[in-house]
């Protein structure tokens, strides 16, 4: 789909183009991901499954097709994180130890 221009109202907003939302099936009240690329002073949208899908593909091409993998070593990761924090806490009353 070709690009199209849009104008930023007095309130910092802007009407994303009808033949665009039809393209997405966007409806009033959906959510995007607004991603700001500085290096090339781009706005990036993305609907939250296209979002999910790109991170699915980055971690394909660093893991392979194996992604069980890289979530094992992510939740045994999460599970040491917790235990350290678990350690820091009063056995007794769960409060931070000083």
């Amino acid at each position: 789909m070709a690009s199209e221009k849009v104008t930023i109202n007095d309130q910092g907003r802007i009407v994303i183009p009808a033949a665009m939302r039809t393209a997405l099936g966007l409806h009033g009240g959906d959510t995007l991901l607004v991603k700001l690329d500085e290096e090339r002073g781009v706005i990036e949208l993305a609907t939250p499954l296209a979002n999910l899908r790109w991170i699915q593909n980055e971690l394909r091409k660093r893991h392979g097709d194996d992604l069980s993998r890289w979530s094992d070593e992510f939740i045994a990761d999460r599970r040491r994180e917790a235990a350290r924090e678990a350690a820091k806490l009063d056995p007794l009353e769960g409060r931070a130890l000083d």
